[in-house]
């Protein structure tokens, strides 16, 4: 987790760079993968996490749960909304980046 956060590579992990694709919207956060750190025993996965309201967003880490997941956790669980202007864009934090672990899961299908 803290050469994710950092940026390292990891000894027996594979970095595999996304294309900022999205995988997950809603009315209120947009996740794009950033960063894929890959071994036969776990995977970590960096997301950029996104305010897409009008209004200041908790990112709720806690709230976060799926099957194989082993850690998580955010730059910053408080997002500001997305900046009408481009002066506000250096004062307000309407970005953050997610980093989870996770066990791999095979499937048959």
């Amino acid at each position: 987790m803290r050469s994710m956060v950092r940026g390292f590579p990891v000894d027996g992990y594979e970095i595999i760079k996304a294309d900022k694709k999205e995988v997950y919207r809603d009315a209120f956060f947009s996740m794009k993968l950033v960063e894929v750190y890959r071994s036969p025993v776990l995977h970590g996965y960096i997301l950029e996490v996104e305010n897409l309201a009008e209004f200041p967003v908790l990112v709720r880490v806690q709230e976060i749960d799926f099957a194989g997941m082993v850690a998580i956790s955010a730059g910053d669980e408080f997002l500001q909304p997305r900046p009408k202007k481009a002066s506000e864009a250096v004062q307000q934090k309407f970005r953050t980046r997610l980093y989870i672990v996770a066990v791999p899961t095979t499937s048959l299908y």
